[in-house]
């Protein structure tokens, strides 16, 4: 049978509460409070509860949910880190949890999470044919009950929520994560959802009609209404595949950069392109680009390289993910060279655009270059330098009530039925 730690409740002396902060624009309705703590596998453990809400002044379309919040810490003062969940229930259901995995503690796994008030028992059931009883607690004023407890890692089973007549109401399988030695990794069951477009839980009401750009629409037709600096994008047309947005990043409420991604498949390439458009200033290297540097094997590790290592992968099977994480578990390409330069005509433009390789991914490559107000750089996996660079060429400026707009904007909706085609089922499946 699966070994299970030792838990003790309110072992040793009681530890301090912690305020880890809250996002801008936040407040605390009621500032946490310890709701309980203990030692596991004589390691200090405990949950602190808090009820956020929004200031006057916050605008609902730039957070999630507010309300009450457990936050699960592990080791003095949260030595080894921990997690945050939500306390709230999607209609309909019975049970949710957060789940936190601790590289430095790789046996200790954290469930904690409510329930439903149609609960009357929850049981952790082994498929070795263990079988435990959850306790399920009294949280603070306005919170539904509490559970939390630390199965074996790696144990299969689920969690089982029962009412007063036996009848299973709903049941969660136990999950098992990778946490690399010095970071922590953690997921959910059931996790809280809400319709988009209007504010979630917790925030007040707004019946403002919001226009094109402004609001929550703030992002609307691929950020064009808020960035301050030229957007562009290959038309649809050129590419055998699926088109679409692929993403954007951002400092403070400054959009930083738009990315726009060529697949042969959404949701599963063999190979693919992102064209990515960053506001001068914003670096996408750690090193520039320089003729002097160029069949030199770079390995700088200052994170600037991130369009990359997201685009990459898309695309390195998740069986294989693990060759290329960094000691903290986060993606590592590698080392990097400049391979040469090229000149190239990007709209009306001539342009001096570098090819930069990568030592551990030979199928990804990327070309960079400088137009007026607009750093591009077109990654590519599977695809040679001189098509990378002949989709350069093709490149138009994406503007409001253009053909190009409209174009990417069917586009996106084709991809979307394809998506749906190839893993709607994934979807409904909960997987």
């Amino acid at each position: 049978m699966a070994s299970w730690l030792r838990v003790l409740e309110e072992d040793g002396e009681r530890p301090r509460v912690i305020d880890q902060g809250l996002d801008e624009d936040l407040v605390y309705e009621r500032p946490p409070e310890l709701v309980a703590w203990g030692t596991v596998d004589g390691i200090q453990w405990k949950i602190q509860a808090s009820i956020t809400a929004p200031s006057p002044d916050a605008k609902w379309w730039e957070h999630g949910p507010v309300g009450p919040e457990l936050t699960f810490m592990l080791g003095h003062d949260e030595a080894f880190g921990g997690g945050v969940a939500t306390a709230r229930l999607n209609d309909g259901t019975h049970l949710t949890a957060s789940i936190e995995f601790f590289g430095s503690h790789p046996k200790i796994v954290s469930w904690v999470g409510v329930v439903s008030d149609d609960v009357a028992r929850l049981e952790v059931r082994l498929q070795d044919g263990d079988r435990r009883d959850v306790e399920l607690r009294e949280g603070p004023v306005g919170f539904l009950r509490i559970f939390w407890f630390f199965p074996p890692r790696g144990a299969a089973g689920a969690l089982a929520a029962t009412d007063a007549g036996g009848t299973e109401l709903q049941s969660e399988k136990l999950v098992d994560v990778e946490a690399p030695p010095r970071s922590n990794a953690g997921t959910s069951v059931n996790a809280f959802g809400y319709r988009d477009g209007r504010p979630p839980p917790g925030w007040p009401d707004d019946p403002t009609e919001y226009g094109p750009g402004e609001g929550p629409r703030h992002a609307e037709d691929f950020h064009l209404y808020e960035v301050t600096f030229p957007v562009y994008a290959l038309p649809p047309g050129p590419w055998e595949g699926y088109a679409g947005p692929s993403g954007s990043g951002s400092e403070g409420r400054e959009v930083t950069d738009v990315r726009f991604g060529y697949f042969d498949e959404p949701g599963g390439s063999a190979r693919g392109m992102e064209v990515v458009n960053a506001r001068p200033g914003r670096r996408s290297w750690g090193r520039p680009a320089r003729h002097e540097d160029v069949g030199i094997w770079w390995s700088d590790r200052d994170g600037e390289n991130t369009d990359v290592v997201n685009f990459a992968f898309r695309f390195v099977p998740r069986e294989d993910r693990r060759r290329f994480e960094s000691e903290f578990g986060w993606p590592d390409v590698g080392s990097m060279r400049i391979a040469g330069f090229v000149e190239l005509d990007v709209v009306g433009r001539r342009v001096e655009a570098h090819r930069r390789e990568f030592q551990r991914l030979p199928s990804l490559k990327s070309v960079g270059f400088d137009l007026p107000g607009t750093r591009l750089t077109l990654v590519g996996w599977g695809l040679a330098f001189d098509e990378l660079e002949n989709h350069a060429r093709a490149l138009e400026r994406l503007e409001l009530g253009s053909d190009l707009l409209r174009a990417l904007e069917e586009a996106e909706a084709r991809s979307d039925r394809r998506f749906n085609e190839l893993h709607g089922h994934r979807l409904d499946d909960g997987d």
